[in-house]
Formats: C-alpha cells, sequence, structure tokens
C-alpha cells in the first residue's frame, strides 16, 4: 500500500521533496516551482518523471524501481511532501508510477 502523510516534525516515511529545512533533495522532487494554482505544475512533472523512467539508470528512475521493489513484497510505504493536498501533489504521480511499474 502507498499513501500520502505531509512533512512533520517528527515524519515518517520517503521524502520526495526537495531540499528543504534539514531534509536532503529526493530523487523524485518536484523540479518545477509550485504556482499559486495547486496542481499546475503535475503535466510537466508526469511528462518529466516518465522521461526519466525511460532511463534506467537516472536516479529517479532507480528511486521509483526501489519504491516499487518495497511495495511488491507486502511493505507499505509513505510518500511525505509539503503539500497540504495529496490529490495536487506531485506524489499523486510518484504514486501512480510505482502502481505502473508494479504492473508492467
Amino acid at each position: 500500500m502507498i499513501r500520502y502523510a505531509r512533512v512533520r516534525s517528527n515524519n515518517e516515511g520517503i521524502y520526495v521533496g526537495r531540499k528543504c529545512a534539514g531534509y536532503s533533495q529526493s530523487p523524485l522532487a518536484n523540479p518545477y516551482k509550485a504556482t499559486e494554482i495547486p496542481g499546475a505544475t503535475l503535466p510537466a512533472y508526469k511528462a518529466w518523471l516518465w522521461g526519466q523512467m525511460k532511463d534506467a539508470n537516472s536516479p529517479a528512475s532507480r528511486e521509483i524501481t526501489r519504491l516499487a521493489k518495497k511495495v511488491k513484497s507486502g511493505e507499505d510505504i509513505v510518500l511525505s511532501c509539503w503539500c497540504t493536498d495529496h490529490t495536487t501533489c506531485h506524489s499523486s504521480v510518484i504514486k501512480a508510477a510505482v502502481e505502473w511499474t508494479i504492473r508492467k
């Protein structure tokens, strides 16, 4: 199972955001600057991630594969980011990419 959690000081899970507040940048961080419109960068992020996944050696592709292996083995994972709504967060694209990787 894959779920989302907003970053907290005692955060659980796998951080998928940019370098910020003591967190290292994730290979799955959204390279597009957030706008005032929630989810506006999701189409560009989806295209970027798909391009990354075409290269099995890219850091993002390796991270998606690592997460897929965890889920496939029965481990629950939590994707954490600063976004308040996971439906407009790039973590929703990551979740879909992990699920797609498991199915292929």
